[in-house]
């Protein structure tokens, strides 16, 4: 709901799916997830992204895997990072559904390559034993949105 009490819906266009079936990815950093290309039509959009997944983490000490869209091979960054994070602080082989929505800015239009990568959380000496895909399927979307708002940060 906005601030003057109304519930706005966001227009979305130009929306494209990704699937991927039996992707098991064994890594703790870098690339778990090439989608490939995305055409974007409008320089004056936003780029909403969504991701349902299956994640894990297996570690002996308080480590964390953080799963983050990258477009370009880039972390989105305006208005901030769309990214999910795993933890745990015991020794655990702990796989749980992950979803991961947000929309990123300032992308020109053109082709854009869309991937999901996997890293060190913030403030984490290391990543914890990441896994991505595990006996599920796997679904993104994204799609171009209009988004005149104020973002507010806390």
């Amino acid at each position: 709901m906005a601030a003057d009490g109304k519930i706005y819906r966001l227009p979305q266009m130009n929306v494209a799916t990704f699937s991927a079936f039996d992707l098991h990815v064994d890594t703790d950093e870098g690339l778990v997830w090439d989608l490939g290309n995305y055409h974007k039509v409008y320089t004056n959009s936003g780029l909403r992204l969504s991701l349902s997944s299956d994640a894990r983490i297996f570690t002996s000490s308080e480590e964390c895997c953080k799963f983050t869209f990258a477009i370009n091979n880039v972390e989105c960054s305006t208005p901030g990072p769309i990214e999910g994070i795993v933890s745990v602080n015991v020794y655990i082989n702990l796989h749980r559904p992950i979803l991961i929505e947000g929309i990123c800015e300032e992308i020109p239009a053109g082709d854009v390559n869309l991937s999901v990568h996997v890293g060190k959380c913030k403030d984490q000496l290391s990543v914890g034993d990441c896994f991505f895909g595990w006996e599920s399927s796997i679904h993104a979307m994204a799609s171009e949105v209009y988004a005149e708002r104020e973002i507010i940060s806390f």
